[in-house]
């Protein structure tokens, strides 16, 4: 482990870039279909559950435009199915987080939970929990609700 040791007499500058944290990423990344519309999502780090998710995104119907290193456009105008695919959804602890999005915009969604994992005993958080066992669907919203 790298360890600075700072002594007195002078002051700190300069700068320093913090990536962006997965736990938000995973979450902002599936909010995006909500929008009827292009969202720019700045900061996201280059981790394997976010690429998974854009896959995702990208087989729901939405265009997802990698700006840089750490930035992307989606466009979710045109989703094609509020199905995701399970091959994918299997490999990312938060796919639940799709669940949400396509309920909120669409009223359904299929969403297969995450694949148990031996390395880890993480659970689902409590919300998450019921849909692991049950099949979500929702009537589809009302117009003006």
């Amino acid at each position: 482990m790298t360890k600075y040791i700072v002594q007195g007499g002078s002051p700190l500058f300069g700068e320093v870039h913090i990536s962006g944290a997965k736990n938000a990423a995973v979450a902002i990344l599936p909010a995006a279909l909500l929008v009827d519309g292009v969202c720019r999502i700045e900061n996201i780090p280059q981790i394997s559950d976010v690429t998974v998710l854009l896959k995702i995104l990208e087989q729901l119907g939405a265009k997802v435009r990698v700006l840089n290193r750490s930035d992307v456009e989606l466009d979710c105008r045109h989703i094609v199915t509020t199905r995701a695919p399970q091959e994918l959804a299997h490999k990312l602890r938060a796919s639940y987080y799709l669940i949400g999005a396509l309920l909120g915009r669409f009223g359904e969604a299929e969403v297969s939970m995450p694949a148990p994992s031996t390395s880890t005993s993480r659970a689902l958080p409590p919300w998450a929990r019921p849909c692991a066992r049950a099949t979500t669907s929702a009537p589809p919203p009302r117009a003006g609700a």
